[in-house]
């Protein structure tokens, strides 16, 4: 054993004795031959414990002379040792048996001879009781820390010393570095997240509202599947500028609390916050990043400075244009390294490690998803914490949950860059923002507008109200308020008027019209709209002429002249609200030479892509109230006179041309925008919207071209889904005007407030209504207590899978009596004489054409009396007892009470227990009452019942004789019923699902002769059965009857007997049914 402090040749001896070193810190390069044994901390105390960390990746080191670790002679021989293995996991060590073991792993040599200790590989802990000589060979080491009494020696390769703290103290201020990151990165949230409606147009002057309103929001059950999603361009129609649907529309409304309630779930670690251009998408991710930070005691100067317990103790929150695009970066310097700058190194060093080690108290917002400069699409590797990849890679594992799969993760971004997404990178929840409410859009344009805000939503609601509900879009309610601020007096009531005035307020620079870069920004905005594009680069600025992102910075007229961007964005550019590009693009299709004005308009202005930039078209060239004299660096069109006869006369063949209900709306916000009443009136005289959805601008678009119409023959609106919103907007638009319709009808389902608004609507504008359907108990009793002066007829009342009630059965004998109801429908309700009974009662005089009580399973003799006393009353035409469990008494009584009134319809089907007699009565009333059209299907029909119904019926003449469903009538009963086609010269003959054979229907042949017969139904008759003999006869009847529909359905045909059967009546001229 070599002597302490003693240096011997060729190597670096460090001698330590009665130290109180406690920490040593060392990099080994090199022993001997030992290549890569990496030592990153060394701790001693007292001399005792001795650490090294080894990179376990490195090659095994070969078998070499080994440097020495001495102790002082008085050592006891007790030194332990802990190693990791290869996998990790660690072992202890305390004789050369158990080293000689670990050697065998990872060639690791630790030797103790006469209380020398020898290192060579990796150890992770080596204890000493007595100070302990260190020779170090041909390297070079980091000893901090040195107390006293450590004895140093000179070292070949140099020995590196500094001071630093003890163990505890080193933990202690490595938690104060990670508590100054989470004070760093909350804070920096909370100043990012404003939460403010007016800090991009405080020159302005608009007011910051005291209080705050949100979009509505919907928890989306459908959106754009992944992989089955439509490749949808960049630029989509926006709702609330076009008539389409919200893509939100099917969804659930929630809440802010609901959505934050969601957070950290396992399903739910990724959510996404869709929505259109300025529909309030960042706004509504500052006031999430605020309310997160308020629940967890994180805003403001509270942040991380107290010890309250919270859920989430770090908020992240970036806008996703302010990451760096980057080819080779970390995922901590992405995220931290250019974003937080307020951090040291070592605070994000040592924070970054603490959110891997703590993800679930972690919450990132991603803001703009859209505004990327790079793709989550195509192939992208999975990465770990310390690989260094693009900026779009770093991010793919961010958002699929390679990197941080605890950590709860919120982004924003329009429709089209989430719609694509799919697998792992998919959100798991989508929340969808649907605008404004009317009630929040009031309060904040008052509020917006300061001390003038009640008086000029006053003035809007009067001279303007097609403005209103545009307004739902939360930017273009600054952009209007911004107007009215400006110009209080004689606001635009158009939307093209507002972006007019928008862009002449925004363009006030000389700088920027002495440079002509608006013409600049038309062409490149009809450009990108050619191409389905919202995103621009550098480059085409460049091609378009435009040297310098400066050019688009615009001063907007205020105090201080700040400035204020049309477009936005960095390496990518984009129109700071959609409906900019959309009035710019129309801008330049306006200043069109006619030549090319004209082909655009033939080929492409009709198409429903183009259709917001055809409202601005129409609203820039035949609104009179658009035609201001407009400076030519804004706007300059030549032969204005012949682009509007050109543009009238298209409009005009589209008008007469458009079927289509949607294109139909978007052709009335066209018209609306132009303001041209005489092309109005001379084409718009009915109003037909069938199973249409209507959002708020569709209804804009319908009321405003109904008070220019002044007079409307017909208005209907079926299932179209209306609310008593899209009522008001009507109401609202229509305010003062002297609109006149002959004849609305609805049919709509209603509450009390939508049938408060269509009663409002009805007694303002309306000489006759008709309510096409009413449904169900709180229907009824809403119309039961109403009062119309108009005429109001009900097409149908349907109860339907419920019970009924007395009071019930009362209100709705009113309504029939009061609204002239045509149809009474009481299925499945449980029917009984005193419901029949108090509805008698009340009904009065009311008509009905038909009563239909089909169903109600359990009604007696006593019931069917009251039915029979109704019909007499009310002069029913049509009744239905349809599945009635009724008995030859029940239609005695029925018979006796009906008298002698007159019915084209009588329906008895599947009432199984009449019996002769009940068939022969049925008889009795299709003579007395001369019913037209008679249904006894599923009656268990035979022979003798038949008969008797021959024997009763007499020479009446009805239309329609439909048995269908009987199986028992056999031969006799087919021969029986083809008499009664003939002698009551029947025109409709159904008999499918009747087992008929070859042999019945030769009888019915025989016996029906020469009977016209238009319609005749043998459907769900086995052709197997009938053979090639009855479908022969089949054929004979065609002929002889001159059957013009002949019906087949599921009649079994082979390939062979359908090709000989049509053969047999090809020279019919029937209409043959068979699939």
């Amino acid at each position: 054993m070599a002597d302490q402090g003693q240096q011997q040749e060729g190597a670096n001896i460090v001698n330590i004795q009665g130290s109180n070193i406690n920490e040593v810190r060392g990099e080994v390069i090199q022993i001997d031959n030992i290549q890569q044994a990496q030592a990153g901390v060394i701790h001693t105390d007292n001399i005792q414990h001795f650490h090294a960390h080894y990179d376990i990746h490195a090659a095994p080191p070969p078998v070499a002379q080994q440097p020495q670790v001495q102790a002082d002679a008085g050592s006891p021989g007790n030194m332990q040792e802990e190693m990791p293995s290869t996998s990790g996991s660690a072992s202890r060590l305390q004789t050369r048996e158990r080293l000689n073991e670990s050697r065998k792993r990872r060639n690791v040599n630790l030797e103790i001879s006469n209380q020398d200790l020898l290192m060579a590989g990796s150890a992770s802990l080596l204890q000493t009781e007595k100070p302990t000589n260190v020779k170090i060979k041909d390297s070079s080491i980091a000893i901090m820390g040195v107390g006293e009494g450590a004895n140093m020696q000179p070292m070949a390769s140099g020995l590196a010393l500094e001071s630093v703290l003890p163990t505890k103290k080193r933990k202690k201020k490595k938690e104060k570095y990670v508590a100054a990151f989470k004070r760093d990165v909350n804070r920096y949230a909370c100043r990012q997240a404003k939460g403010s409606v007016t800090h991009l147009y405080k020159d302005q002057r608009m007011a910051e509202p005291k209080f705050e309103a949100n979009p509505r929001v919907r928890k989306l059950s459908y959106f754009y599947s992944g992989e089955m999603a439509p490749k949808i361009k960049e630029y989509q129609k926006e709702v609330g500028f076009s008539v389409l649907k919200e893509f939100g529309s099917e969804g659930n409304l929630v809440d802010l609390k609901q959505i934050l309630q969601s957070f950290n779930s396992k399903e739910n670690w990724h959510i996404a916050i869709v929505g259109q251009a300025g529909s309030g998408k960042t706004t509504f991710v500052e006031r999430m990043v605020r309310e997160v930070a308020v629940r967890n005691n994180l805003w403001g100067d509270r942040s991380s400075l107290d010890q309250t317990e919270r859920h989430y103790e770090i908020i992240y929150f970036v806008y996703i244009r302010d990451l760096l695009d980057s080819e080779s970066i970390t995922a901590k310097d992405l995220l931290f390294g250019k974003i937080i700058t307020d951090s040291s190194e070592k605070s994000r060093k040592y924070g970054y490690e603490w959110i891997i080690e703590n993800q679930e108290k972690v919450v990132f917002f991603f803001d703009g998803l859209d505004q990327a400069t790079w793709s989550l699409g195509g192939h992208h590797g999975k990465i770990n914490h310390k690989d260094k990849a693009s900026t779009a890679t770093v991010m793919y594992n961010v958002f699929t949950g390679h990197l941080f799969p605890r950590v709860q993760k919120v982004t924003s971004s329009r429709e089209h860059c989430i719609a694509p997404l799919t697998g792992e990178p998919r959100p798991q929840i989508i929340y969808a923002l649907v605008g404004l409410s009317p009630n929040d859009v009031k309060s904040l344009f008052i509020a917006l507008l300061g001390k003038i805000g009640q008086q000029q939503w006053d003035r809007v609601c009067s001279t303007s109200p097609a403005i209103i509900p545009l307004c739902s879009v939360p930017v273009f309610l600054i952009y209007n308020a911004i107007v009215q601020k400006f110009n209080p007096e004689n606001p635009p009531d158009t939307m093209t008027g507002v972006m007019l005035e928008i862009l002449d307020i925004l363009l006030q620079s000389p700088h920027v019209r002495d440079k002509q870069v608006l013409h600049k920004l038309k062409e490149m905005a009809f450009r990108a709209m050619s191409e389905g594009r919202v995103l621009f680069t550098k480059d085409e600025l460049l091609k378009f002429g435009i040297d310098s992102i400066k050019d688009l910075v615009i001063e907007v007229p205020g105090p201080t002249k700040s400035s204020h961007c049309l477009l936005e964005g960095t390496q990518q550019i984009y129109f700071s609200h959609q409906v900019i590009e959309e009035n710019l693009a129309a801008m330049f299709v306006s200043e069109m030479g006619v030549g090319d004005f004209e082909v655009f308009l033939e080929n492409s202005i009709h198409q429903d892509h183009w259709s917001v930039v055809r409202k601005f078209v129409c609203g820039i060239l035949l609104n009179p109230d658009s035609a201001n004299d407009w400076p030519p660096q804004m706007l300059q069109i030549k032969d204005k006179k012949a682009k509007e006869e050109i543009l009238r006369r298209s409009m005009n063949e589209q008008l007469k041309e458009t079927n289509d209900s949607t294109a139909l709306m978007e052709l009335f916000g066209a018209l609306y925008e132009s303001n041209d009443a005489e092309l109005i009136r001379s084409h718009v005289h009915n109003i037909d919207f069938k199973e249409a959805t209507i959002n708020p601008s569709g209804m804009l678009a319908i009321s405003s071209v109904m008070r220019r119409s002044g007079n409307l023959n017909f208005l209907r609106f079926s299932e179209c889904e209306l609310t008593t919103e899209l009522f008001d907007i009507m109401m609202s638009n229509l305010k003062d005007f002297p609109l006149k319709v002959k004849k609305f009808v609805l049919y709509n389902r209603f509450n009390a407030e939508l049938f408060a608004s269509v009663t409002k609507f009805t007694e303002s504008y309306v000489d006759e209504m008709v309510l096409e359907d009413c449904q169900g108990k709180d229907e009824v009793e809403i119309i039961s207590r109403s009062v119309i002066s108009k005429k109001v007829f009900i097409n149908k009342i349907v109860l339907r899978l419920g019970t009924i009630s007395e009071q019930l059965s009362i209100e709705t004998g009113i309504v029939c009596s009061k609204y002239n109801v045509e149809c009474l429908l009481l299925q499945h309700v449980g029917l009984r004489e005193i419901h029949l009974r108090n509805f008698l009662k009340h009904v009065g005089n009311g008509k009905l054409k038909e009563l239909n009580v089909g169903w109600n399973e359990n009604p007696g003799v006593d019931e069917a009396a009251v039915t029979g006393i109704i019909v007499s009353q009310c002069e029913v035409e049509k009744v239905r007892m349809v599945n009635c469990n009724l008995t030859a008494e029940a239609m005695k009584a029925f018979k006796e009470n009906v008298r002698d009134a007159k019915l084209k319809k009588l329906d008895v089907s599947y009432n199984e227990n009449l019996g002769v007699d009940g068939v022969a009565v049925t008889g009795i009333i299709v003579s007395q009452c001369e019913v037209e059209k008679v249904r006894m299907r599923g009656c268990n029909l035979t022979a003798e019942a038949i008969k008797a119904f021959k024997k009763n019926v007499r020479d009446a003449k009805f239309k329609e004789l439909d048995v269908g469903y009987n199986n028992y009538l056999g031969v006799e009963g087919v021969a029986v019923t083809g008499i009664i086609v003939s002698q009551c010269e029947v025109e409709i003959v159904g008999m499918w699902g009747c087992n008929l054979t070859a042999e019945a229907i030769k009888a019915f042949k025989e016996n029906v002769q020469d009977a016209k017969i238009k319609w005749l139904d043998l459907s769900r008759n086995d052709v197997s059965k009938l053979g090639d003999e009855g479908l022969t006869t089949i054929s004979e009847i065609v002929h002889q009857c001159q059957v013009q529909t002949l019906q087949m359905f599921l009649c079994g045909f082979n390939s062979d007997q359908l090709k000989r059967f049509k053969a047999l009546i090809a020279d019919t001229g029937v209409e043959f049914k068979y699939k």
